[in-house]
């Protein structure tokens, strides 16, 4: 488990001793409606399996790519992440 220091607005992990500190900015939590993510997946030929807590996504060929939570609004990095696994733009 690694040690985390809450400082302004900033959350920083101590990986190792030699490592970087890696610094996430929790200061945006902006969100996206789940209905608009689901919409431009499927207008990028996504199609979707409804699993227990999240929709499964997969692609053309039938390939797995992600999941989708069942919240209403998805966090900003959640969905970066989304777009990262799928090549699909989902924020503006």
């Amino acid at each position: 488990m690694c040690p985390a220091i809450f400082m302004d607005n900033f959350l920083y992990f101590r990986l190792t001793e030699y490592a970087k500190i890696s610094i996430l900015n929790l200061t945006h939590g902006g969100k996206v409606k789940r209905n608009d993510i689901l919409k431009k997946l499927a207008g990028a030929g996504f199609t979707f399996k409804e699993g227990d807590k999240h929709t499964k996504v997969f692609d053309e060929n039938g390939v797995y790519r992600t999941v989708v939570g069942r919240h209403k609004e998805i966090p900003e990095w959640t969905v970066m992440k989304i777009e990262k696994q799928t090549g699909v733009k989902l924020i503006n």
